[in-house]
């Protein structure tokens, strides 16, 4: 959608995969004269370092060539082709919608919540642990949901898994939280979702309303099966999303809220790489060339 909105404007842009890099997908860059940093491939050559705009985006663990059979040469190559694209994205902060650091730090959930609440959003009782007793108490005292304490997708070549929101059985699954750390929270009675893109300075807020009888997760439910409303959530709310971009500092976050049913929105979370496509098809709301303007010119759209 960026790259055909881009287009109509004639702007090129260049859309990079990051696990072609960097067997297919070469780098060469000077980290005192990054405005020569370059990718190059087979038949093209890509001068990043002159780059209006740089949007990352779901990065993937860079593709190592199989002529490399050590497992511990492999991990070796692994961390030098993250720590060269990795240091490249920070010396290139200023033209990147959201900085690799802030991307990295507003992944998890601990931390969202947290800041969250810092700006003034009303947050759900939340609880991580590995300890089944803790857990107990937890879902005893409320209804509760569980979800990941990071982001609840994982990729393994191919392969891609994608976890829900789901409500807790408090007499079956607090038992077995001991493999790994869970995210148990309280549940909002929710009488609607309300996703709100944000894109520099500008607000998308859109309430989503599913079937009566769809999963808790509303992203489950097939997009044609929802309605949605645009709505203007007041410069209050506004300055508190705000807010919470400022602190990591990230330009781009797709949130979700649970809206209760006295019509208090209760954050959720904040994805800083979040879907929109659907929301637009759905409401025609501009996030698409919103981004596209931020990537012609971050810094003075975030100014």
């Amino acid at each position: 959608m960026v790259v055909l909105a881009a287009g109509r404007r004639g702007v090129e842009l260049f859309r990079l995969n990051t696990e072609d890099y960097p067997v297919r997908l070469g780098l060469d860059v000077d980290p005192l004269r990054v405005e020569t940093a370059r990718f190059a491939g087979d038949g093209f050559d890509v001068p990043i370092g002159r780059a209006r705009g740089i949007w990352l985006r779901r990065p993937r663990w860079p593709e190592i060539t199989p002529e490399v059979h050590d497992p511990l040469d492999r991990l070796f190559a692994r961390q030098e082709a993250v720590a060269a694209v990795g240091g490249l994205w920070r010396l290139l902060a200023d033209r990147c919608v959201s900085p690799a650091d802030a991307l990295q730090a507003a992944r998890w959930k601990l931390a969202q919540l947290a800041v969250a609440r810092a700006v003034g959003f009303l947050v759900p009782s939340s609880l991580v642990t590995t300890d089944a007793s803790a857990a107990r108490s937890f879902v005893a005292a409320q209804p509760t949901i569980l979800k990941a304490v990071g982001q609840a997708a994982v990729a393994l070549g191919d392969e891609e898994r994608v976890g829900h929101t789901v409500e807790l059985d408090p007499s079956v699954e607090a038992a077995s939280v001991r493999p790994t750390p869970v995210l148990l929270q309280e549940r909002i009675a929710k009488r609607a979702d309300l996703r709100v893109t944000v894109v520099g300075q500008r607000v998308f807020a859109v309430r989503v309303r599913t079937p009566p009888d769809a999963p808790l997760d509303f992203r489950i439910t097939h997009p044609d099966d929802c309605a949605y409303e645009v709505v203007d959530v007041g410069p209050v709310f506004e300055s508190r999303l705000h807010a919470y971009l400022a602190h990591w500092p990230l330009r781009f976050g797709a949130f979700d809220f649970a809206e209760a049913a006295d019509g208090s929105p209760w954050f959720l979370e904040c994805n800083p790489g979040g879907q929109w496509g659907w929301i637009e098809r759905a409401t025609g709301v501009g996030i698409t060339d919103a981004l596209v303007d931020l990537l012609l010119d971050p810094i003075a759209v975030h100014a």
